[in-house]
């Protein structure tokens, strides 16, 4: 059955000038269509847009406009005929999607990591290549690690002599700053790349006053960097020094499974916006800005009708089949609520489709 449950918690005022859609206004966002995967069920299967629990939530903070499908069809540069800047594999204007207008194109994920790493535990690299390439229906293939060699005060990259990293280091830890991240991996994009991912267990940081960001896209240039160092549940981090943190015993495969399931959501959602999907405010949606991790942790797997659709014109893709294949992702990570859901909403559109 579908799995919308209703919760009572304490909330608080959006931002002011920010009001959330309306029913009609869903509708007019996800537009004209006449498949099943945006009409059928769609209160049992997609929660609209919660109120804020926190004063630091999203929206609590920022008024954002929202994207509809058609304003998505208007300003994504992949549907153009005309080839993307700096894309230099195959292209074919007369594709009707981005997947057929870039054949044998792909998303590529690389690990940063130390030459002479100790053993932590941390998302496993294949999964979720696996996890977002049926997530997002694009094949996604894996580099070789970024390798960092510290030599005193310099972080030098493996293969690449002349590019030095900037970081910060304090207590012992070491913090990378994005953009130098951003600059090695411009010079690692291929052929036939659509977007270059790096992720890492790392702590990163853009500019000094921050006390750490989750990560940095370069939108024009489609690499981005994300860190899932404080996406591990036995870690508790401080609020005023980035490099104070404290360690809870917990079970090891709790800490496996939550930190791969944590980290395959804050890569799609990036992957997404590198795509051109803006946050989403028309439902509960994993396209749903993240003003911190609390609020990170809480919000769903699932793309929502309006953001799912945009994705379907990228791809092409079967809906009812994606979520049979995610299914099946779900289950061999341990996840068994988005497992049910996926099989759920599978169901009831094959039960559509038998009724017309």
């Amino acid at each position: 059955m579908p799995r919308i449950t209703k919760k009572t918690v304490k909330s608080i005022p959006y931002a002011r000038g920010f009001k959330r859609p309306s029913k009609q206004q869903q509708h007019v966002a996800v537009g004209h269509t006449t498949n099943n995967a945006y009409k059928v069920d769609i209160e049992n299967f997609f929660a609209d847009l919660p109120l804020p629990t926190s004063p630091d939530d999203w929206l609590a903070q920022y008024v954002e406009k929202g994207q509809t499908v058609e304003e998505f069809k208007a300003s994504t540069p992949w549907l153009s005929a005309r080839k993307i800047v700096r894309y230099r594999g195959t292209f074919d204007k007369s594709g009707k999607t981005m997947k057929t207008k870039y054949p044998d194109s792909k998303i590529v994920i690389v690990e940063i990591c130390m030459e002479s790493e100790e053993e932590q535990i941390k998302p496993e690299l294949e999964s979720l290549c696996k996890y977002s390439s049926s997530f997002l229906q694009v094949p996604v293939e894996k580099l070789p690690p970024i390798k960092i060699i510290k030599e005193g005060q310099k972080l030098s990259v493996q293969g690449h002599p002349n590019h030095n990293l900037q970081y910060r280091e304090a207590s012992g830890k070491v913090q990378l700053c994005c953009s130098s991240v951003l600059s090695l991996l411009r010079e690692k994009m291929g052929f036939q790349t659509l977007c270059l991912v790096a992720v890492t267990m790392f702590d990163l940081y853009q500019d000094e006053p921050d006390l750490f960001v989750a990560g940095l896209a370069q939108g024009n240039r489609r690499v981005a960097v994300f860190s899932f160092c404080r996406y591990d549940p036995a870690f508790t981090f401080s609020s005023e020094f980035w490099y104070e943190q404290s360690i809870k015993k917990t079970n090891t495969n709790l800490r496996k499974r939550e930190i791969q399931a944590r980290s395959s959501k804050i890569l799609v959602h990036e992957i997404c916006h590198l795509l051109g999907l803006d946050h989403c405010i028309h439902f509960a949606c994993v396209m749903n800005g993240s003003g911190h991790l609390t609020e990170d942790y809480s919000q769903p797997h699932h793309l929502c009708p309006v953001c799912l659709r945009k994705l379907a014109l990228l791809t092409g893709m079967n809906e009812t089949e994606r979520y049979r294949e995610l299914a099946s992702v779900y289950r061999a990570m341990g996840l068994g609520e988005e497992e049910g859901w996926c099989r759920d909403r599978a169901t009831a559109l094959d039960m559509k489709s038998v009724d017309s």
